[in-house]
């Protein structure tokens, strides 16, 4: 995968963003954190998480109002060599995301 491309994690409910964060983690580097908030970089559409640092997508190329994101993508604040071609760990802060339905406990 290359590095600006992003991120999609599809959840077996609707979810919707929330107040967390989520950690980007190079195997062996240090931890990248983005806020659940950072919109347009991170979105949801249904049931899908989009974490998009490159601003590749169609969302948030078109929401991002002439933001010039980082064409590093994941690789963002981190020397290229230390970041391509690792394997990378993600994780969700409790309440970075949560059901779209009220009625699901």
């Amino acid at each position: 995968v290359a590095m600006d491309s992003p991120i999609f994690l599809t959840f077996a409910d609707l979810v919707q963003v929330g107040s967390g964060f989520i950690h980007v983690t190079p195997v062996g580097e240090p931890t990248l954190r983005i806020s659940a908030q950072e919109f347009p970089s991170v979105h949801v559409n249904g049931s899908v998480l989009t974490i998009d640092l490159a601003c590749r997508t169609r969302t948030c190329a078109l929401l991002s109002g002439g933001v010039n994101a980082s064409s590093a993508g994941l690789c963002s604040a981190r020397p290229k060599q230390r970041c391509s071609g690792k394997v990378h760990q993600l994780a969700l802060d409790f309440g970075a995301l949560r059901f779209a339905s009220m009625a699901w406990p």
